[in-house]
């Protein structure tokens, strides 16, 4: 029975940390007789909306069987007549992991797939179906293709139905100009299309959607871009002289180049938080690598950069840049990143430096475990409709929290006790509760210090090893 939770665990863990690596928001439901065991949400796209899945986890051989060519996975009547209520309010998707080989398969549950079968169901899944980087396009196509398309979530008006005072913006390849991206902007009886000075790959270009794909190096800067436009429009007075001098300033950051709305976004977005300038970290990428600025491509992730060669990829980040990731983490109590994203061998070294007696840590704990289920609870009632079927595992949720405090004594590290116990829920929920008792400031800069200068993942950069105030980078390889 353990063995069997563990493989099931697993299965839930790489699955989580592939649609992490996708940039995808992966929220693991509690364990339940039928499912869903995950909600994922995609970012926000070109039209300013979100998707979100479903998806039911099998980890172990035996919850399917092999055939010549597919995987054919059973299920039962009830789990078919819940599943079917779940897929007419989000796609589901099937996913099922083989510990032996430790792939990861994955088929859209429809009725195309589904066969009678006695009194149970089955659906096929090809092997060719492998969770992986490949299979992303695949996942989207399908979400976009799906019946559920247009019921995502919107983040701002449509353009097709604006009233008098909105703004009208759209991205297109203008063909009169060797299909350089264009930014279009229209306001009441103005409009302007400005060139970005840039041609992406045609793989890079979703003519649909007219957007740079997921791929492009520079697809999550032009969305925050285009956000930030929006939010600017919002602040003026909307009229002509506003709108023009709005289109000025467009025209002074973009400075017919589109690496110029890359740095501009990098360096707005992060300004608060005293992360050192984008072309500060391409000095650093620079002296460490021997490049010149057109042998490598640049992408910018919130306070992180990625630099792409011919050869690899690699991840520069800063104290600051880790101190604000892991602040956004533990302050939108974002649990799958948590455990994706931070290291339990370090927060458990934090939590031993100090300890916490059981009488202090225990009640921030059970407290962070009822608004966990609080904020389940509120969130599945708006996704899905209903909860009762999250009462049962509420009740296992407790009893397993109550056998985790028996052991705590007994215990020399409580975040990785949290971490054997359940990685994706009592481990973000243990360093949520330490943090709320120590000094959370102090923990970050310990945690950036046991990442960034402990082991050899690491290299360090120094933009003037004489100063010793000089800014320190750091870089390492990135792994898809």
């Amino acid at each position: 029975m353990v063995n069997h939770f563990r493989t099931e665990r697993t299965a839930i863990y790489d699955t989580a940390k592939l649609f992490t690596q996708y940039g995808w928001i992966f929220r693991e439901q509690p364990i339940v007789d039928l499912g869903v065991d995950a909600l994922v949400e995609t970012p926000i796209d070109a039209n300013r909306k979100v998707k979100i899945f479903a998806l039911q986890i099998k980890g172990g051989e035996s919850n399917f069987h092999k055939k010549k060519n597919y995987l054919t996975f059973y299920f039962s009547e009830r789990h078919y007549l819940y599943w079917n209520a779940i897929s007419e309010n989000h796609p589901l998707f099937i996913i099922l992991q083989d510990p032996t080989s430790e792939r990861i398969y994955w088929q859209h549950y429809t009725q195309e797939y589904i066969s009678k079968i006695r009194k149970n169901w089955k659906l096929d899944i090809p092997f060719h179906n492998i969770l992986n980087e490949d299979s992303k396009k695949k996942i989207l196509e399908i979400l976009y293709d799906d019946k559920h398309s247009n019921i995502s979530t919107d983040f701002s008006p449509n353009p097709g139905q604006q009233s008098k005072d909105d703004l009208t913006l759209n991205f297109y390849l203008n063909s009169r100009v060797n299909n350089n991206l264009h930014l279009f902007l229209k306001h009441k009886n103005e409009s302007v299309s400005i060139d970005l000075g840039y041609k992406p790959k045609k793989k890079e270009w979703d003519s649909k959607k007219s957007f740079l794909t997921w791929e492009n190096a520079y697809h999550y800067s032009i969305i925050d871009f285009d956000k930030y436009i929006r939010t600017q429009f919002d602040t003026t007075s909307k009229n002509k002289q506003s709108f023009k001098k709005l289109i000025k300033d467009i025209r002074l950051i973009i400075n017919g180049k589109i690496e110029n709305i890359a740095e501009f976004m990098f360096n707005y977005d992060n300004k608060e938080n005293n992360i050192p300038k984008y072309t500060e970290f391409l000095k650093a990428f620079e002296l460490y690598s021997k490049l010149k600025k057109e042998q490598y491509a640049v992408q910018a992730l919130g306070p992180i950069i990625h630099f792409k060669t011919k050869k690899e990829i690699f991840e520069m980040s800063t104290y600051q840049s880790l101190r604000e990731e892991l602040k956004n983490y533990i302050e939108n109590d974002s649990y799958s990143e948590i455990y994706t994203q931070t290291n339990e061998r370090i927060w458990g070294e934090i939590y031993v430096d100090a300890g916490i007696e059981k009488s202090k840590f225990i009640p921030i704990m059970q407290n962070e475990w009822e608004r966990y289920w609080e904020r389940l609870y509120k969130r599945i009632k708006k996704e899905i409709g209903h909860t009762d079927h999250l009462d049962k595992s509420k009740e296992q949720s407790w009893r397993m929290f109550k056998s985790f405090v028996k052991l705590y004594n007994d215990a020399g590290n409580i975040i990785e006790l949290a971490y054997d116990f359940d990685e994706m829920v009592l481990y973000p929920m243990a360093v949520i509760a330490m943090l709320r008792i120590f000094n959370d400031e102090v923990c970050y800069d310990e945690y950036c210090e046991l990442e960034f200068d402990t082991g050899n993942e690491w290299e360090s950069i120094s933009l003037d090893d004489e100063n010793w105030d000089s800014l320190i980078f750091y870089i390492r390889p990135y792994e898809i």
